[in-house]
């Protein structure tokens, strides 16, 4: 399925996705985002691919980080 993704991106936009030799995971802590930092989501299940090409962009979701009354969230739209 990825591959599949990866390919219709390719075909339909030019945009062609590489494999990154890095670990998924970044651990950050609440000191180290703040109000406001944007978070771009890509994931290859098809949807986010509709979105990047209905959009023009390399990401298929948008969040922010919120701070409010001492409390930090992560807003997705």
């Amino acid at each position: 399925m990825v591959r599949s993704n990866i390919e219709f991106i390719e075909k339909a936009t030019g945009y062609r996705w590489e494999e990154r030799k890095i670990n998924n995971l970044i651990d950050l802590s609440e000191d180290e985002v703040g109000n406001g930092d944007f978070l771009a989501i890509t994931r290859f299940d098809g949807l986010d691919q509709i979105i990047e090409w209905g959009t023009g962009s390399h990401s298929g979701h948008s969040a922010v980080i919120f701070k409010f009354d001492g409390e930090t969230y992560v807003v997705e739209s």
